[in-house]
């Protein structure tokens, strides 16, 4: 897993992985990108909406790419308000860095036992 410059997360499966497992990486890939939305949908800046559910229309499920496609939503990424503003203690600035550093091997343990994969 890592970051992009636009605040978007970027999961790559090892190319061989596809050859060998096909469609169980394909569908692995859809749960990992949904459930990336589901969790950090408590930590990205709230106030009307519009950059949370940019997640989803910028988002290709099974594409390995979730992105937050407003305009701001690089500038919110880096630079907006520090967690814990307006009393939601998980809303914030890195909000993926921050999802992933509380969840993302959880997340990964969980889709192992589900898809095989060691």
């Amino acid at each position: 897993m890592s970051g992009t410059k636009s605040g978007g997360a970027v999961f790559r499966w090892d190319v061989g992985l596809k050859g060998k497992l096909g469609a169980r990486v394909a569908e692995a890939q859809k749960v990992l990108d949904s459930e990336v939305l589901r969790g950090c949908s408590a930590y990205v800046p709230f106030l009307t909406g519009a950059l949370q559910k940019s997640g989803t229309a910028g988002t290709v499920i099974g594409s390995g790419e979730v992105r937050w496609i407003v305009p701001y939503a690089k500038r919110r990424y880096y630079e907006g308000k520090k967690s814990g503003s307006n009393g939601e203690p998980l809303r914030g600035t890195y909000w993926f860095e921050r999802w992933k550093t509380a969840n993302g091997q959880a997340t990964i343990d969980a889709l192992r036992r589900e898809f095989g994969g060691g």
